[in-house]
């Protein structure tokens, strides 16, 4: 444990300030981002379930404060072209 946060599977358990636990989606220092391109020949069920599995994980793993941000981080990575909007 670092810094009080736990890496479990794909969730970041952090200790709050008031001893309550924290959660929110944990990426290893070595992840690439890297996921479908919208643009590519693949099947649209295949690229709509990308931005599903965004959502869900994020909706799952990330307290109500962290879901936005998470979100952001899905829109905004190099070479994703993800809209949530």
């Amino acid at each position: 444990m670092h810094n009080d946060q736990l890496p479990f599977l794909e969730t970041l358990m952090t200790v709050k300030e008031d001893l309550f636990f924290g959660f929110q989606v944990y990426r290893k220092a070595t992840h690439t981002d890297k996921y479908l391109k919208w643009n590519s020949n693949h099947p649209t069920c295949h690229r709509l379930y990308v931005i599903d599995n965004f959502v869900k994980r994020a909706l799952r793993n990330c307290d109500a404060d962290k879901i936005v941000g998470e979100m952001k981080h899905n829109k905004t990575e190099p070479g994703g072209t993800y809209q949530f909007e």
